[in-house]
C-alpha cells in the first residue's frame, strides 16, 4: 500500500487507516539519485542536484538517441505520479519539471510505421508506370 505524503488528502477519510498492535510499517529509504532510462545515449542514475530540471538530467545521460520519441518524454515521480509531455522536446512540461530524488525520466522509442507522407511514398509513384 502506498500512502501519499500529503496528509490533508487522506486525513479523516476511509483511507486514514488505524495502525494496530502487530502491524509493520516500512518506510523506504529516499534515494540520492534520479534515473534516466529509455532511448538515451547513457541510461544511468544521476546524482540528485537540488533545483535541476528533467532537461538537465536528460543532458547528463547524453541526451536522446536518434530513435527517441522526443515528444513523448515523461517523468515518473518517486511517489508514482506521472508528468507527461504536452509540448515538444526542450520545452515540454515534463522536461521543465524540477525533479526530486527517486524520480525517473523516461525516453520512449519512436513507433515504427505510422502514416505515410507524399514525399515518403514518392518511390511508389515511380513504380506505378512499370505495372
Amino acid at each position: 500500500m502506498r500512502i501519499s505524503p500529503e496528509v490533508s488528502r487522506w486525513k479523516n477519510t476511509s483511507a486514514d487507516l488505524e495502525v494496530r498492535a502487530g502491524d509493520i510499517l516500512v518506510v523506504p529509504k529516499q534515494p540520492s539519485f534520479v534515473m534516466v532510462t529509455g532511448q538515451v545515449f547513457n541510461p544511468t542514475a544521476v546524482s540528485y542536484r537540488p533545483g535541476k530540471s528533467a532537461k538537465w538530467y536528460l543532458s547528463q545521460s547524453g541526451g536522446p538517441t536518434a530513435v527517441a520519441n522526443k515528444k513523448a518524454i515523461f517523468v515518473i515521480r518517486a511517489d508514482g505520479s506521472v508528468i507527461g509531455a504536452k509540448e515538444s522536446l526542450w520545452s515540454g512540461a515534463s522536461l521543465n519539471a524540477v525533479l526530486q530524488p527517486g524520480d525517473t525520466v523516461v525516453v520512449p522509442e519512436k513507433a515504427i510505421g505510422g502514416a505515410f507522407s507524399g514525399r515518403q511514398c514518392s518511390w511508389l509513384r515511380k513504380l506505378r508506370p512499370l505495372s
